[in-house]
């Protein structure tokens, strides 16, 4: 089993997605819920972000970061994905794009890194009050993330092998993958 870190491809060729001028010039952009990480926008709520390219001579990222901690994908990385998200703590989120048809994955699934470490193998770096400032070297409760595609801990997002098998399978272009951590099946 291993967890492999999402890490964005700088691949000059594309370009990333950012929303439109016009919502920073809202008032209250402070108080989106994207600002809100993981929060669950309620139901008709949900207000889709109007979208652009950052260049406008570059190609658009299959798979790409949004934002605080989310992820942006095309049609086609829906479509690969989608077996995977529908089985994770996450929702997809339109957004409106004169390019491209783009979702954000919401990624509800957020844990501290007690939920899903085991504290004694892994390598933590506290605060003076107890806290954790970082984690040096994860070491996975296997029972706490069985099941789980993608999720974050501590603002890390975060994916199975049968995550990034699939995005690499599909041609999916906009991530890169770094191990993070790896046990024997007989742990």
């Amino acid at each position: 089993m291993r967890i492999w870190r999402l890490i964005p491809d700088e691949n000059p060729k594309y370009t990333y997605i950012i929303p439109t001028e016009d919502f920073f010039d809202n008032d209250d952009v402070q108080n989106h819920w994207l600002y809100e990480i993981g929060k669950k926008p309620e139901g008709e709520d949900y207000k889709p972000i109007t979208v652009v390219k950052k260049y406008k001579s570059k190609k658009i990222f299959n798979i790409s970061y949004f934002f605080h901690r989310m992820i942006i994908i095309d049609e086609k990385s829906k479509k690969a994905l989608e077996p995977l998200l529908k089985k994770s703590n996450v929702e997809l989120l339109p957004l409106i794009c004169n390019e491209a048809s783009l979702y954000i994955i919401n990624i509800l699934g957020r844990f501290k890194p007690e939920e899903v470490l085991d504290m004694e193998k892994s390598e933590v770096k506290r605060l003076p009050s107890g806290g954790i400032m970082y984690v040096s070297k994860h070491c996975f409760n296997k029972k706490a993330i069985a099941g789980m595609h993608i999720f974050d801990v501590q603002n890390l997002i975060v994916c199975d092998d049968e995550f990034k098998k699939t995005v690499e399978d599909s041609g999916l272009e906009g991530l890169c993958f770094r191990l993070l951590w790896q046990c024997d099946d007989n742990e």
